[in-house]
């Protein structure tokens, strides 16, 4: 993931992944991510919220207590699956979801 990488589609689903590497933010094209039933307890600061074209992100079934506030610059995000996480509030800047059709907390 260290370069630029023309991919639309990720799934890292049930990988027991602790941590993100921050060059996520690389994946420009990606439209669809999923990590979910993993062990992320942290998303670092400007991993995702630079993915500008993503539509679909799931995050489920891990051990996130907060999102960081850069994930509310996601302009096209449509559905969004947070639920079995220990989350006890969204970052302010989720305003910015507008696109947002589908929320699973």
């Amino acid at each position: 993931l260290a370069a630029k990488a023309p991919l639309s589609f990720l799934s890292l689903d049930a990988n027991r992944l602790t941590q993100l590497p921050t060059t996520f933010g690389l994946l420009t094209q990606l439209t669809e991510l999923r990590i979910a039933s993993n062990d992320l307890q942290h998303i670092p600061p400007e991993s995702l919220g630079k993915l500008d074209a993503l539509q679909v992100l799931l995050l489920s079934c891990n051990k996130l207590a907060a999102l960081p506030e850069d994930m509310g610059y996601l302009p096209k995000l449509r559905t969004l699956h947070l639920y079995n996480n220990f989350l006890s509030h969204l970052p302010s800047s989720v305003a910015g979801w507008s696109s947002l059709a589908e929320l699973h907390m």
